[in-house]
């Protein structure tokens, strides 16, 4: 591929993840944060409360020897399983978030339309600059919609999402193996 068809794919790749995501954001705006909505696993799972009571007990003085006995009250299982407790509390509240729901929502949208656009690419081959620029964008959407959507990703169950981007290497392979480099063996031959 020449330096002309190098720089239209790179730039074609840059301007349709921007026109995607930003078009996305457009199209679909995020909820407006709901300051009413309270998230009791704070009130309910205290898990330095302890502690604190403890650092009152001695009113702060850093210099009495048993004030750093308040330190090692995070070290019990007590305080372990108080954290397990507000972590299971605060996933299942974040799940019934409008934020939540939307960045989940954002998430499918961009990668149907990541791998769209690589799908569409791969068939344009014949057009290497613009064909590889799709590719790259659809690339990069993917990527996006990862990092756009980091707060719904981080709640997903860790093994669906090794299994998801599995599932989006393969495809990428695939594609690469069939419609790229079988072409090329093509003309070579």
């Amino acid at each position: 591929m020449g330096l002309a068809k190098t720089f239209l794919a790179i730039g074609i790749a840059i301007i349709l993840a921007i026109f995607i995501g930003y078009g996305l954001y457009v199209a679909y705006e995020p909820p407006k944060y709901d300051y009413t909505q309270q998230n009791s696993c704070y009130e309910t799972y205290n898990c330095n409360k302890p502690q604190q009571d403890c650092y009152e007990q001695f009113n702060y003085n850093y210099s009495n020897p048993s004030y750093k006995t308040c330190q090692s009250l995070t070290n019990t299982p007590e305080y372990n399983a108080c954290q397990n407790n507000f972590e299971e509390c605060n996933n299942e509240y974040t799940k019934t978030t409008a934020s939540y729901k939307y960045y989940r929502n954002c998430f499918f949208i961009l990668l149907v339309f990541g791998l769209a656009f690589v799908l569409l690419g791969a068939l344009l081959t014949s057009f290497e600059g613009i064909g590889s620029g799709l590719i790259g964008g659809g690339i990069l959407i993917i990527i996006w919609s990862v990092v756009y959507t980091w707060s719904y990703w981080m709640h997903v169950n860790k093994v669906l999402r090794l299994i998801a981007l599995g599932i989006v290497l393969v495809i990428l392979m695939l594609l690469g193996y069939w419609k790229i480099e079988s072409r090329k063996r093509l003309e070579n031959n």
